[in-house]
């Protein structure tokens, strides 16, 4: 009789988890009316002994997860394929959870939610945003079983021979055949590789695997360092420090540009003639991509890699006249300042008609500590951790407080970007007039923006 599912187990020199595994899955319900396949490579005793009849065991060529999973699906019977991690713990129902979800006709497979195995509140941090981006992109990955119906997983052709990367492929490519289901019931997984590497550097190492994926960069060449040695257990420990895996400057450069692009589109609407200073100007990436000839950019260090007109400062007093710009631009600058109000001040003194600031602020203590904790890796990765950053983020409220106090008008403010970037770190951009009491002249009319601030 065929089966109705089959679980498949992909396994390299892992048969302690896989014994795990296997006797959580000897307690599910319905587990007589499926068929368990181990796909495996390297430990051949090991994994023989843990194996003891429980599962039908391959041993196919190549060690990646892609081929063994796709030898394991090749030999599989079932109407509905379950790939399953060898250190994974599906819920008690999941063979009947999973024929649930199929029952849909528009159903083509899905995952479960994820969690971790082990206590720990940088482990409980990690799943709560792995929660928010599968649920926002329909994007799954290994670790939380994704499961398909047999004929729609041959008809894509199975995995892509990847050596990373391969899950989060086969579910973008499996959501756009048709319905990608989340179950909620959460599969529990084991974080031993966040555990033996460090949570935040695991997690942060997976944020630049797949920025280089999302912007099309190779990712391949990174394999082994995500996988471990060839004859080791997956997850083990990275080598000491000096040999830690850190983002090419290349990828950050280029990610910032893309960023800058869109920053610079969010911004172009509100500034007012031809001079234009950008203060906290970091690589120039911004300033470059106005595309203005009178834009000058000035920082503290010498971050620039743009080729602009570009000024370094003490970061207290500016080198340029009362009223040089026309506008000038603060963007996500003032937190990293010892003394934001007195760097505001000196904006204010050289600019003769308008302030553009953003900044990233908080509404609460969780938002606060994200906040904290994303801008302290990424300036880290930026600069080697050159750049100063007290990290002074603030409320909306308080920041315009601060603008009051010294004559700044808005003119409008807004919620710039996409919906994940506002997720992420909440960007808050204000157009401001400066407004002086001394002459009637120097007070300026409001100009109307191309377009308006999402």
């Amino acid at each position: 009789m065929t089966p109705r599912l089959s679980i498949v187990i992909p396994a390299r020199n892992d048969a302690a988890a896989l014994g795990r595994t296997l006797d959580h899955l000897q307690r599910l319900a319905g587990i007589d009316g499926v068929e368990v396949i181990v796909a495996a490579a390297g430990d051949p005793a090991g994994t023989e002994h843990v194996v003891a009849g429980r599962a039908r065991l391959l041993r196919p060529e190549g060690s990646t997860r892609a081929r063994l999973m796709n030898a394991g699906a090749a030999a599989a019977r079932g109407r509905a394929l379950f790939f399953l991690h060898a250190d994974s713990f599906p819920p008690a129902d999941a063979p009947a959870l999973i024929e649930r979800a199929l029952a849909d006709p528009r159903a083509v497979g899905g995952a479960f939610e994820h969690r971790f195995a082990e206590p720990g509140w940088s482990l409980r941090a990690i799943t709560a945003i792995n929660h928010l981006r599968y649920r926002l992109t329909r994007n799954y990955y290994g670790d939380q079983g994704l499961f398909a119906r047999a004929e729609i997983f041959r008809a894509l052709g199975g995995y892509h021979d990847l050596a990373l990367m391969e899950d989060l492929d086969f579910a973008q490519r499996l959501k756009r055949r048709g319905r990608s289901v989340l179950i909620r019931t959460p599969l529990v997984t084991s974080g031993r590789r966040f555990l033996a590497r460090g949570p935040w550097r695991t997690f942060f190492f997976i944020v630049w695997l797949l920025a280089r994926w999302t912007l099309r960069l190779d990712t391949q060449r990174y394999a082994e360092r995500w996988r471990g040695p060839a004859d080791r257990p997956p997850g083990a420990p990275w080598p000491a420090a000096g040999r830690r895996p850190r983002a090419p400057r290349g990828l950050v450069q280029a990610v910032l540009r893309r960023y800058a692009r869109a920053q610079a589109g969010d911004v172009a609407p509100w500034i007012v003639g031809p001079r234009v200073l950008d203060l906290g100007a970091g690589e120039g990436h911004v300033a470059a991509a106005l595309g203005r000839r009178a834009v000058v950019a000035v920082d503290i260090g010498p971050f620039r890699r743009a080729a602009i007109p570009y000024a370094i400062y003490d970061g207290s007093h500016l080198p340029f006249g009362d009223e040089t710009f026309d506008t000038t631009l603060v963007l996500l600058t003032l937190h990293h300042c010892r003394a934001a109000e007195a760097v505001l001040d000196e904006a204010v003194r050289v600019t003769r008609r308008r302030l553009i600031v953003s900044e990233s602020v908080y509404r609460n203590r969780l938002d606060l500590f994200w906040l904290r904790l994303l801008d302290g890796r990424v300036n880290r990765l930026r600069h080697g951790g050159r750049m100063a950053a007290p990290l002074a983020f603030r409320t909306p409220a308080e920041w315009e407080a601060c603008f009051a106090a010294r004559g700044l008008r808005v003119v409008a403010a807004g919620w710039p970007g996409s919906r994940a970037e506002r997720l992420i770190h909440h960007p808050r951009l204000w157009a401001l007039d400066v407004v002086r009491a001394q002459t009637s002249s120097s007070v300026r009319a409001v100009v109307s923006p191309k377009r308006p601030i999402a």
